[in-house]
This record gives structure tokens, C-alpha cells and sequence, in this order.
């Protein structure tokens, strides 16, 4: 399925039974591979962290409402780079998923990323991990 609104395009595919987001504005978008372990969700995220990624992440986490979690775990493996609108969007997840009792925890971010997240204090309330066992047993 393909959405159009203004130069943004936003396309939503099923490949066996998970669910891809991508967002695209002149070359910038995030693509989210959403799964599940248990109670944790786990969104593979790939391309830049920047305002592009509000629509694809929000979609990812309410696909979430109605299944039983505790975790979501954002694997950065494949993000290029992030940028502050990424990091706004990161805390309101952080304060919205907080706020119904579910851990948010980042995990394989590039070095530059994982500085940048030390230098703003993310690593104060959310952890930073660079293997997650619930992310190798579905990947």
C-alpha cells in the first residue's frame, strides 16, 4: 500500500507476517522491521533517524497496543545517522511507553550515535546494549 501526502511518500508491505514501514522525503527515510519475542517488541530500524521516522516509528509501536509487552527493544544496527529531531522523538517514546509500563532499551547503535545519546544523558534512563539475547533468538 502506497500513501501520498505532498512530497512525502509512505509505503506499508507485508513480508511474512512482518511489517516494514518506510518513510521517504528526497532521499532520507527509516525503514522498520517490526518483531516479537515473548513480551518484547523488537523494531529493527535501517536509514536515518531524523523527523521522517515520527510516521513509520508511531505505526510500529501502536501495532503493539493490542499485543501483551513489557520491553521494546529499538535495534540501531542499521541506522546511519540521527539527528535532533530523532532524539525528540526517541525521549517521547521513551515517556509514552513509560508511562504504560513498558522498558525501552536501544541497543547496537553506531559509535557516533552512542555518543551523541551519552552526551544529551540518554544512557541515564535508557539503557544502551550491544546484544540483546531476546533480538538473536528472532533475528
Amino acid at each position: 500500500m502506497k500513501v501520498a501526502r505532498g512530497l512525502l511518500k509512505v509505503e506499508i508491505l507485508e513480508f511474512m507476517g512482518a511489517r516494514y514501514f518506510f518513510k521517504q522525503k528526497e532521499g532520507t527515510g527509516m525503514l522498520v522491521n517490526v518483531r516479537w519475542n515473548k513480551e518484547t517488541q523488537i523494531l529493527l530500524l535501517s536509514g536515518r533517524f531524523d523527523k521522517a521516522a515520527r510516521v513509520p516509528m508511531e505505526t510500529a509501536l501502536a501495532d503493539g497496543e493490542g499485543h501483551p509487552r513489557n520491553k521494546v527493544v529499538l535495534d540501531f544496527s542499521n541506522v546511519s545517522s540521527m539527528d535532533s529531531a530523532g532524539i525528540g522523538k526517541v525521549l517521547l517514546f521513551y515517556h509514552s511507553l513509560r508511562k504504560k509500563g513498558v522498558a525501552l532499551t536501544v541497543m547496537n547503535p553506531r559509535p557516533l550515535i552512542e555518543e551523541l545519546l551519552h552526551f544529551v544523558n540518554f544512557t541515564t534512563f535508557i539503557p544502551i546494549l550491544h546484544h540483546h539475547p531476546d533480538v538473536r533468538s528472532v533475528a
